[in-house]
């Protein structure tokens, strides 16, 4: 199967990363975090996309400390996630995103109906790109998942 365009596979990404940020509610998070956006900017077919991420990964690092607790940690990523997201958007031509519609769209369900969903999201990307070489970015995206599914560690 080709890896298609970013008009498929982008908006499963962008659901995927809303998603494990609302349900990012643990201290132990903030590394998984890093190696996934790190593994994704490295794996996504779009050349385009690759570099832009690197640049805004670059320019805008994960600088919470890894001590922090759980809510904080939570709050911080929806933030980032939201922030990038909307970078993205802006430099595409497109408007921003409310802050507020965030929440209603992503974080809802629980952590389990969260976990479910990041799971089959991670399997139909990899499906996509499935000429391309995804291990690492399904480890990383399984392994955060993993803590997920531990619910919140404050």
């Amino acid at each position: 199967m080709p890896s298609h365009g970013r008009e498929v596979w982008g908006p499963r990404v962008w659901r995927l990363l809303h998603r494990l940020s609302f349900y990012s509610d643990r201290r132990d998070v903030v590394a998984a975090w890093r190696g996934l956006l790190k593994t994704l900017s490295e794996t996504m077919p779009c050349a385009l996309c690759r570099g832009h991420m690197k640049a805004y990964l670059a320019a805008n690092p994960i600088t919470i400390k890894l001590e922090t607790r759980g809510p904080l940690v939570k709050e911080y990523m929806i933030e980032w996630i939201y922030r990038f997201h909307n970078h993205v958007r802006l430099s595409g031509g497109g408007i921003e995103f409310p802050f507020e519609e965030l929440a209603p769209l992503y974080g809802d369900g629980g952590h389990g109906l969260c976990v479910e969903e990041a799971t089959k999201l991670l399997a139909e990307l990899v499906g996509y790109w499935s000429d391309l070489p995804t291990r690492e970015f399904r480890t990383a995206v399984s392994y955060l998942i993993s803590l997920i599914r531990g619910g919140t560690l404050v």
